[in-house]
């Protein structure tokens, strides 16, 4: 009351460190001391008194709330003068997650702080790691939406850094789903385009094959005819013309990643391209057991050496594909040849069979002999 701050910052301290002091007696001065940063004369002040209550609260786990409400209020400051990287810092010595006393509402915003920090000092790893302490049970709650629709628009930024573009798909369609955003249909025809959109960069699993079929069962779909189209495209197998596809979705898709307003767009052209001739490969392999090189080549619209890149890359990389290319014959072999157990195995299994047969062939002849005699 007297503006002595100095004097205060001094009494916290020694109150705190008084040989057994009470638990309950250090935590009151700590909150008590939290009441009295609103009303500090300047910034320097109420930075020295935050300092101070940090420093006293530190390891103690029954000022821990306290401690992770003064931590925040320090990096908002630090924030403001420019230091994002000490903001950061200061924030990511908090393990909020294993507070028992902060509310889940508070425990989610603090973490979406951390995370949102490090994307801004651009450590997507440890945006990441900070990512995974939201959990599922709390990305299942009803009364924190809000916060979790921003979760997940982090969670986008992180993993197109590493084109998961599968992960960035999953954030989208979570949000689609949401409460809040299908009372919006412009907001959620939105997040359906940008689902479908990566869904379709993303390269080929059990996973995505399974979200393609799904989606492409949404009634909403009715409403965005031209990514319909685009999802038929690739559950079909028939081939995709990429020149016919480019020219006739190039403008639409555009048009999507500019107003989704990406901290960097993403380079969709050629994940895109590079999906359309996996898709076609696959199609191919499943009409033809061999087939020669250059007509390969011709089907996938590529010169012979990319053709043969892109079975290799299919094949050893990806493992994604069986196929074996004979080079001199130039000849590619999509039919797996059958293992020895096998072969065998089907020999065995049809050795009853063929024994029926020689059977029946028998006793047909026996019949006919008997009526040539008769006769």
């Amino acid at each position: 009351e007297q503006g002595d701050w100095k004097a205060l910052n001094t009494n916290i301290v020694l109150l705190s460190k008084r040989r057994a002091q009470l638990k309950q007696a250090v935590t009151k001065v700590v909150q008590a001391g939290v009441e009295y940063v609103e009303n500090t004369p300047n910034e320097e002040a109420k930075l020295e008194l935050l300092s101070t209550l940090r420093t006293v609260s530190e390891g103690k786990l029954y000022v821990e709330l306290e401690r992770a409400r003064i931590t925040r209020i320090i990096a908002e400051i630090k924030e403001s003068k420019g230091d994002i990287e000490g903001a950061c810092d200061i924030m990511q010595d908090m393990q909020v997650e294993t507070y028992g006393t902060m509310d889940r509402r508070e425990k989610t915003e603090f973490i979406l702080e951390q995370v949102r920090l490090c994307l801004l000092k651009k450590d997507y790893i440890r945006a990441g790691i900070m990512a995974k302490k939201i959990t599922s049970k709390t990305l299942a709650a009803k009364d924190i939406e809000d916060l979790i629709l921003r979760y997940y628009l982090h969670l986008v930024e992180i993993k197109l850094q590493s084109e998961d573009y599968l992960e960035v798909c999953r954030c989208y369609l979570s949000r689609y789903e949401a409460t809040s955003v299908q009372a919006d249909e412009k907001l959620y025809l939105q997040e359906l385009r940008l689902a479908i959109f990566f869904l379709v960069l993303s390269k080929r699993d059990p996973m995505q094959s399974d979200l393609l079929h799904r989606i492409k069962a949404y009634k909403t779909l009715e409403k965005l005819p031209a990514y319909g189209e685009i999802l038929k495209l690739f559950t079909t197998e028939e081939l995709i013309r990429w020149d016919h596809l480019r020219e006739g979705y190039s403008a639409e898709l555009s048009s999507l990643v500019a107003s989704a307003k990406f901290e960097t767009d993403p380079a969709w052209e050629t994940p895109l391209q590079d999906r359309t001739i996996e898709h076609n490969l696959r199609v191919v392999s499943s009409y033809y057991s061999r087939l020669e090189l250059h007509r390969l080549a011709e089907l996938l619209n590529l010169s012979v050496g990319d053709t043969e890149e892109r079975v290799t890359r299919m094949v050893s990389d990806e493992k994604a594909l069986w196929a074996k290319i004979d080079r001199p014959a130039g000849i590619v072999v999509f039919s797996k040849p059958d293992s020895v157990d096998t072969v065998l195995n089907e020999w065995a299994a049809n050795v009853p069979k063929l024994l029926e047969i020689v059977e029946r062939t028998c006793h047909l002849v026996h019949k006919q002999n008997m009526m040539n005699k008769m006769n």
